[in-house]
């Protein structure tokens, strides 16, 4: 029985029991998981053996201490989570941001997290010659007359 899954009944959602385990455990270090799961499971069906179950296996789960670190560092809440999109522009910001790296990497970091976010539209075509294509950044200037 303690090895089996925690028993979740059908008008019950696991994950949504799961997440108010993990923040209630994120909000209040000092309690146990067994303590913690009696909160999560009060006034539910057979709460107490259900209760003991899902504190023996969600506080034991490495997924779950994870969860818990990572909401206990965002302020009690779980982080929500980032595309994939977003993490290549983070980590490409990374590397442009870092000081150690020279600034002709830093500067390929930099167009790459522009090409990621679709500030730059990558013009060259397969196959072709794209030697004559712009280059990243095009600024032009204007002469005007005072009046």
């Amino acid at each position: 029985m303690w090895t089996a899954p925690v028993t979740i009944l059908e008008d019950e959602d696991e994950a949504e029991l799961l997440s108010r385990f993990v923040e209630l455990s994120a909000a209040y270090p000092a309690y146990t998981p067994f303590d913690i799961a009696q909160e999560v499971f009060r006034g539910k069906e057979d709460a107490e053996l259900r209760a003991n179950q899902a504190g023996l296996i969600w506080g034991n789960k490495l997924e779950i201490k994870e969860r818990i670190r990572k909401a206990r560092l965002n302020g009690g809440t779980e982080p929500e989570e980032i595309s994939e999109e977003e993490a290549s522009y983070r980590k490409a910001m990374a590397m442009f941001n870092d000081e150690n790296v020279p600034w002709t990497v830093r500067y390929k970091f930099f167009e790459l997290a522009q090409k990621i976010k679709g500030f730059i539209k990558d013009t060259a075509e397969p196959g072709k010659d794209n030697a004559n294509r712009r280059n990243f950044p095009v600024i032009a200037f204007k002469e005007y007359q005072d009046g």
